[in-house]
């Protein structure tokens, strides 16, 4: 005696995505504001360390742009107004390789 399952067909429904996107928040080149600066405001904003600080600036320098932090709102909307109200040039989106 074999067991055997049934084929029941089921109806296939879009599920509506409940889950949070990730935002990603991108520092950008600027001549104004100098080196030092921009490490500082990483590490009291991020919470990065003087290496890590110290490469995102680097990164930033070089490529023009760097992804510095990410998160989900409304915790990534402060540190996005922190980076603003510190004069730092910022981007904010839900796509990791954003390039503007």
């Amino acid at each position: 005696m074999g067991i055997y399952k049934s084929h029941m067909t089921t109806k296939k429904t879009k599920k509506i995505s409940k889950r949070r996107k990730r935002i990603y928040i991108q520092l950008k080149d600027d001549n104004i504001n100098s080196f030092e600066y921009v490490i500082k405001c990483l590490m009291t904003i991020c919470g990065h360390n003087y290496y890590q600080a110290y490469q995102c600036a680097l990164l930033t320098h070089n490529n023009k742009r760097c992804n510095i932090t990410s998160g989900f709102q409304p915790e990534i909307i402060n540190t996005y107004s922190q980076f603003v109200r510190s004069g730092l040039t910022v981007d904010m989106s839900t796509n990791k390789n954003f390039k503007t």
